[in-house]
């Protein structure tokens, strides 16, 4: 049984090259271990969305991980909306609070000699003050968020009603798509990665995907949005690791296509099995920039 007080524990099970594509064999490969960049982003990533699923979680509420470690699994669960508190006993994990993802980094390429060039500028703020401008950033989009939804009078709980269904019988698209085409006709609100923005004449088309609905499949959204929506859009600082938004949106048609097409680089086999994605389309009403 590993001692999981001492960093040797941690490292053994998270470990693996920085460099992709080799190294100079005048000095050792450059190894990193739960570095969120590096391999933790996809194993983390992977195991949220399991929890999201296999819990069936909603955007918005909260939980609290025992045995968090570096809480890689929450900053993943994060990204889909959770609020999240990670804990751990672990003497190591304890001491390395005050450690940050940017030195632990540093050290690993100093270790094997390499020379290291600082690529940022000190903001000059505390520890205690970079914290505390996190959290009013958090803050400010949740009200933002709320005000949104206020203003739209938009459902924020639509997934509720698959709670009741799971409890005696499997979900069917006709439920997903009851849920999104809110009877009454009022808006949601759902939290998905930008995926692409299309030039749609006198509208542009926004491509949004939610793989986080504690559903077993995956919803593309197609938005109509107005130009001055995505000159607003365009402007949010989006990146591969920062680009979720809260989304309200109006849906008008929720459909499946039967079946998809799979090819594989290098091989010439193309693959066709039944799809379990659903293309929902509709009018964006109005966003919130999330990032991570």
């Amino acid at each position: 049984m590993p001692d999981w007080n001492t960093k040797e524990a941690f490292d053994a099970i998270y470990s693996s090259p920085a460099e992709r594509w080799g190294h100079p064999n005048t000095r050792p490969s450059i190894i990193l271990h739960y570095h969120w960049f590096n391999r933790l982003q996809t194993q983390a990533s992977y195991d949220a969305v399991e929890l999201f699923r296999v819990l069936g979680l909603v955007s918005g509420q909260s939980v609290t991980l025992i045995g968090a470690g570096f809480n890689g699994t929450g900053a993943g669960l994060k990204r889909l909306g959770i609020d999240v508190i990670g804990t751990d006993t672990s003497a190591y994990i304890i001491a390395e609070k005050q450690n940050t993802e940017e030195a632990d980094v540093r050290a690993a390429i100093i270790a094997v000699g390499v020379y290291v060039i600082s690529a940022t500028v000190s903001s000059g703020c505390s520890r205690e003050e970079k914290q505390q401008a996190r959290t009013e950033e958090r803050l400010r989009i949740k009200q933002a968020v709320t005000d949104m939804v206020t203003e739209f009078d938009a459902v924020k709980n639509w997934e509720a009603s698959f709670d009741e269904t799971r409890g005696h019988r499997s979900l069917y698209t006709i439920d997903i798509r009851q849920a999104l085409l809110q009877a009454d006709g009022r808006p949601i609100l759902f939290y998905g990665s930008l995926n692409d923005v299309l030039d749609g004449g006198e509208q542009d088309i926004l491509w949004f995907t939610d793989f986080f609905v504690g559903l077993d499949t995956t919803v593309y959204f197609k938005l109509q949005c107005s130009k001055e929506k995505t000159k607003a859009l365009l402007k949010e600082p989006t990146s591969f690791m920062a680009d979720r938004f809260a989304v309200v949106a109006k849906i008008e048609q929720v459909s499946k296509p039967r079946f998809v097409v799979k090819t594989y680089e290098y091989e010439e086999e193309i693959e066709i099995e039944s799809s379990d994605a659903l293309i929902a389309t509709g009018r964006c009403l109005d966003f919130v920039f999330v990032g991570f």
